[in-house]
């Protein structure tokens, strides 16, 4: 029944742990954190989310965890830091956020997994350090920092966290995915790196196409298991290939002990380009015959709505409103169905749909024959001109501001103009003042430029799994609710052993996601396995657009940011007017978004959060102990 934390420890060593959740959850509802507390030792560790594979790590240090493997998340990292250390916590799996009290010395760890799976942050003042994962009860006052303001503003894209370790509060820090933290009262924090994605990948292995489709299938279903294990799950299914395949395997997943798949949850259209898809949906659910699917009219469930946001208490803002409204509509649905996880095909993309890199780093280290070579025998197979390849699979990989947003927006600073207005430029109605102060375009240049020296897919790890860390959706529309997100093409074993074969097979080889395809022979309907594409939602975003835009400027000329001069309203305003009547691309729009995502934030954030309730635990420097709560 809980589903926030924070542990404080003082500087006379006593610790308390309070666990929270909102007064409207349903006390029935599954608890996202636990926590437990060794007899022995008095270390204790307090656990948001959930461990997979525990199998592993129970044959590694079997006489420790062999009787806490079926106990609760918290018992059995606990146990696993008691028998390992932290090169055992490091080695953990799973979608979480942990801390422990190591009694034994006298400090704080917390770490997170490599993708952000729960939020985490940290403060340390004299006398008191802690860690937490609720920002608005962790904040000391109202007051925004404007420096993490100008963070959210180089975000690119995505509904991931903030990329930086500012919080809109002083003196709150965010923990960093895969970071380890180690904290105490008396004496400096230290934050390390415990996990490095290029570290882990094996690139070009000598690998068999027909044994990269076997061990892809095997850690895809894997993957899929391991979320669905004990769980009652729900499974978007849109009727592309991703989601389709997810949903297909969680239903064959289901039964015995390995949880139950409840329904699929599928949006449907009756006009627009979206009706095209309701084929697909019923070819994946007469094919896979889950237990029930649920049709969710979507016509009029429309995006782009500051007052769909502002309903929803979040502690910082989304990436942008795209998508925001039919996220919350597969989230309520489950919740309804009684489900307490939503599985998604989240992340394929980033495996299989990804540049040449091969490419990239020919052109980077200078084999000119071999890139133009490489880049014409790409551009035949693909029907594709040969500058649009280079493009695509090099110049914007090493030159991404300048191959995506022009020379122009580079040479004016980053400031870009409406309508051609990519993913990194400065958008016109930032205060230019504000834009100069924070230096917004070196901040977003520094973040995507090129790891020098190093292969392209090491920069493409960096940038796309930093992006796609933590995830709003989950914390903020599932888990108030009872409601877990998981995306298990981001599991980290899939994802390394993915991103570790060679191109030939993974991008190369057509039709796009061969490797996908041939992997669900016979799960998925042939309709949606051999299916190319999937139309996108730009008459759907266009049409929201259009019906809130009056509501829209209203909302922007009423802004504080508008009022403390960080937003031009009315270059804003015209902006949003354009889009409104189809003047703009979708990465255009999506800024707007964007901005209009950090105007509701900013409203909402003075106000005081939900009621909570509360159960708080203290521990004396020396007193009685605990079992697991």
């Amino acid at each position: 029944m809980w589903n926030h934390f924070d542990l404080r420890v003082r500087g006379d060593g006593s610790v308390s742990v309070c666990l929270c959740r909102p007064a409207s959850l349903h006390p029935d509802a599954g608890s996202i954190v636990s926590f437990a507390r060794d007899e022995r030792s008095g270390s204790l560790a307090v656990v948001h989310g959930r461990f997979y594979y525990k199998d592993d790590h129970v044959r590694r240090w079997p006489r420790s965890l062999e009787t806490t493997a079926v106990r609760n998340e918290a018992a059995f990292g606990l146990s696993a830091f008691l028998a390992g250390g932290e090169a055992a916590i490091d080695a953990l799996e799973g979608d979480y956020s942990l801390a422990i009290w190591d009694a034994r010395r006298g400090r704080l760890l917390a770490t997170r997994d490599p993708f952000g799976g729960g939020p985490l942050y940290w403060w340390s003042e004299p006398g008191e350090a802690g860690v937490g994962t609720d920002l608005k009860r962790l904040r000391r006052d109202t007051e925004i920092d404007e420096t993490y303001l100008a963070d959210c503003l180089t975000r690119t894209f995505g509904s991931g966290e903030v990329p930086s370790e500012r919080t809109p509060c002083r003196g709150v820090r965010r923990l960093r995915p895969s970071h380890r933290l180690e904290l105490a009262p008396d004496r400096p924090a230290r934050v390390l790196r415990s996990w490095r994605w290029e570290d882990h990948l094996v690139p070009d292995r000598d690998d068999d196409a027909a044994d990269a489709v076997e061990r892809f299938a095997e850690l895809l279903r894997s993957a899929v298991e391991e979320r669905v294990a004990g769980r009652r799950a729900a499974a978007h299914l849109s009727g592309g290939l991703d989601s389709t395949t997810v949903a297909a395997l969680a239903n064959g997943a289901s039964g015995h002990r390995r949880g139950t798949l409840l329904a699929t949850l599928s949006l449907v259209y009756t006009r627009g380009e979206q009706a095209g898809e309701r084929s697909f949906v019923d070819d994946s659910i007469a094919h896979i015959a889950p237990p029930h699917a649920e049709l969710l009219p979507a016509d009029d469930v429309l995006d782009y709505d500051p007052e769909v946001a502002l309903a929803i208490d979040h502690g910082e803002p989304r990436g942008g409103l795209r998508g925001l409204a039919t996220q919350l509509l597969l989230t309520r649905s489950a919740e309804r169905l009684g489900a307490d996880l939503m599985l998604t095909g989240v992340g394929c993309d980033e495996l299989l749909a990804t540049p040449v890199f091969s490419l990239a780093d020919a052109v980077r280290q200078g084999h000119w024959l071999r890139a133009f070579g490489q880049a014409k025998g790409l551009a035949r197979s693909r029907n594709q001109g040969l500058g649009n390849t280079l493009h695509d699979h090099a110049l914007a990989i090493l030159w991404p501001v300048v191959a995506r947003e022009g020379m122009r927006a580079v040479l004016r600073r980053g400031r870009g103009r409406w309508p051609d207005l990519g993913s990194f430029a400065i958008p016109p109605w930032v205060d230019p003042a504000f834009a100069s102060r924070h230096r917004l375009f070196d901040r977003t240049s520094d973040r995507i430029r090129p790891i020098p020296g190093r292969p392209a897919i090491e920069t493409h790890c960096r940038n796309v799994f930093a992006a796609g860390a933590g995830d709003w959706n989950r914390s903020h529309l599932g888990e108030p609710h009872g409601v877990s997100t998981a995306h298990p093409f981001r599991d980290p074993r899939l994802v390394m052993s993915t991103l570790g074969l060679p191109e030939a097979i993974r991008v190369l080889n057509p039709p796009p996601k061969r490797l996908l395809r041939e992997a669900t022979t016979g799960l998925l309907p042939e309709s949606v396995r051999r299916r190319v594409g999937k139309c996108g939602f730009d008459e759907v975003n266009g049409r929201a657009l259009n019906r809130n835009a009056t509501a829209i400027a209203d909302w922007i000329r009423r802004s504080s940011l508008a009022s403390a001069g960080l937003i031009d309203a009315a270059t804003l305003t015209r902006c949003l007017a354009q889009a409104a009547v189809g003047i703009g691309d979708v990465v255009a729009t999506d800024r707007i978004g964007q901005t209009l995502a950090l105007i509701t934030w900013s409203e909402q954030w003075g106000r005081c959060g939900h009621d909570v309730a509360t159960e708080r635990h203290e521990f004396p420097a020396t007193g009685p102990r605990c079992e697991v709560a």
